[in-house]
């Protein structure tokens, strides 16, 4: 009787701590990327040196950061010469409305894969000389 109380004490406290699990969603890096402003603020919140490895927090912190860090660089025209694909659909998307702030990291990166098609388009049509 004394083994069967407490095997059920330590089965119930089992399910109890298993339950406090880290139950937080998971949003994928392509949900930050549609919606930068919460990924900053996901971002700003999070603590790597106190998140364990692996939890659903640490997993958002890692999405929200991978998403910010990659919206705020600026590419090269180098860069999207490399990249025609990326640089195309850049230019898609901006399509039919620009970069508010001309001087954004969005706006630089449009104006630069601009330069890059344009310049994989001519490029066997342009004679520079030595």
């Amino acid at each position: 009787m004394k083994n069967t109380k407490t095997l059920l004490g330590a089965l119930t406290l089992a399910v109890l701590l298993v339950g406090c699990g880290d139950d937080t969603e998971v949003k994928t890096k392509e949900y930050y990327d549609a919606h930068l402003d919460e990924a900053k603020e996901v971002l700003a919140k999070c603590d790597f040196n106190t998140l364990k490895d692996g939890s659903n927090s640490y997993k958002n912190c890692v999405n929200a950061k991978t998403v910010v860090e990659e919206k705020s660089m600026a590419y090269s025209v180098e860069y999207y010469k490399s990249h025609l694909d990326e640089a195309k659909a850049i230019i898609e998307k901006y399509k039919e409305k620009v970069p508010a702030d001309e001087n954004s990291v969005e706006a630089v990166n449009l104006r630069h894969a601009h330069d890059a098609v344009f310049l994989s388009r001519f490029k066997n049509r342009l004679v520079i000389p030595d």
